[in-house]
């Protein structure tokens, strides 16, 4: 039996300002012609399947056609909702849909996980369809209010399942799964909290594949047979860092037995990221042209105003690519209060941070220098010990006042 294994599509997904949507229907149709062409036995969505609950119109269209044509080549579908989509949306018809080897669990309703069965040549295979959980859930559904962690959950809602281990039997998941406490990768675009909901991967040895979505890339958990699929295509410039991007195809021999292979899927436009000076920046762009991507710039060497985004968004555009981000890590002044030195203020300067507010609030397009002239003021005042609180205040009434007028302008 041969299976496809994707996971956290995230359809409607909007990075920094853009629909990804074009993208994704690219993506849907590469997808689809793999299908056509090697026709899996089934093909497993562990989750996060849009990327928020209440969905864009467009968003559950591409998810109708990804369905209906998978439905058309007889390719069963086993679907489960993860933490970004509303499982009672996700799972509507799921009744209907289930005489028509379209399976979907939104929630689960009993402490039985769904499941089905399914026949090849060596016998029979149960797919086990686990929605996102939490603890507080589990513990309603088992009557058992000595469950408090993931970890606690898990165990005993898999502990309490009929499961005929001498065959077959595949789960599909959407948890935070590690090996001793630790997080093998991280996500990129999953704004999860590292540690939270931890579930250490031994707790799944009944099951002889487990299907996996939550975290962005992919990788095996502990064992070959415990797997992320990863996101179908890049959703944060820090997703650049994690391996090539596509599907997991699992084929399943006799018990005790499978192989897994990647499959790659070329994204539409790909994801770059560039990090150097102005003019290194510069002349990266026109030696070696960026074509059609979609693209990150981070300038080392000074702060970035109106004129060079230009000029870097005109050159991109010339070559079909779009620019999404164009940051400074340049820090004008050697010292920084300690207050800055919290959270995601420690590594920007006081002046960076007027400039970023500026740029959001007017569209993306940074200030001039003159501007900017104006924010190194703002900071250095900040930074003198001696301040009262009444000049901060007028020095942030007048920043933001003129900032309004600047933008409204």
């Amino acid at each position: 039996m041969k299976l496809y294994h994707i996971a956290d599509l995230h359809f409607g997904k909007i990075i920094y300002g853009k629909s990804l949507l074009e993208e994704q229907e690219y993506w849907m149709q590469q997808f689809l012609q793999l299908c056509e062409i090697n026709h899996p036995d089934g093909v497993m969505i562990a989750g996060d399947v849009y990327d928020r609950s209440q969905p864009s119109k467009e968003a559950v269209e591409l998810l109708d056609q990804l369905v209906s044509r998978l439905h058309s080549l007889h390719i069963p579908v086993f679907m489960i909702a993860g933490n970004h989509d509303s499982g009672q949306r996700l799972a509507f018809g799921s009744s209907i849909l289930n005489d028509s080897a379209v399976h979907i669990t939104g929630t689960l309703t009993d402490a039985i996980i769904p499941h089905v069965t399914y026949q090849d040549a060596c016998g029979p295979v149960t797919f086990w369809m686990l929605p996102y959980v939490f603890p507080e859930q589990i513990a309603y559904l088992l009557h058992d209010d000595s469950i408090h962690t993931y970890q606690q959950a898990m165990e005993k809602l898999i502990s309490v399942q009929e499961i005929h281990t001498e065959e077959r039997n595949i789960l599909i998941a959407h948890q935070n799964v590690v090996v001793d406490g630790k997080e093998i990768e991280r996500g990129g675009s999953e704004s999860m909290v590292g540690g939270v909901g931890q579930i250490e991967h031994t707790v799944f040895e009944p099951f002889d594949y487990i299907a996996l979505g939550h975290i962005h890339s992919s990788y095996p958990v502990g064992k070959d047979n415990i797997r992320y699929a990863g996101t179908p295509m890049c959703y944060h410039f820090e997703e650049l860092k994690q391996k090539e991007k596509g599907l997991v195809e699992v084929t399943l021999h006799e018990k005790g037995n499978l192989s897994i292979t990647k499959i790659a899927v070329p994204p539409l436009h790909p994801l770059v990221a560039l990090c150097d000076t102005k003019a290194a920046v510069i002349a990266s762009l026109q030696n070696q042209p960026v074509h059609d991507s979609l693209v990150s710039i981070t300038i080392t060497d000074d702060i970035v105003d109106a004129s060079f985004y230009s000029l870097v968004k005109s050159i991109l555009n010339d070559g079909g690519s779009m620019l999404l981000e164009m940051t400074s890590s340049y820090h004008h002044f050697d010292h920084t209060p300690s207050s800055l030195q919290e959270d995601t203020l420690r590594t920007k300067s006081v002046e960076q941070l007027f400039a970023d507010l500026y740029t959001e609030q007017s569209g993306g397009m940074p200030p001039e220098k003159e501007e900017y002239a104006f924010m190194e003021k703002a900071a250095q005042l900040l930074q003198e010990s001696d301040m009262q609180e009444s000049d901060l205040n007028d020095c942030v009434d007048a920043l933001l006042a003129w900032v309004k007028k600047e933008t409204d302008e």
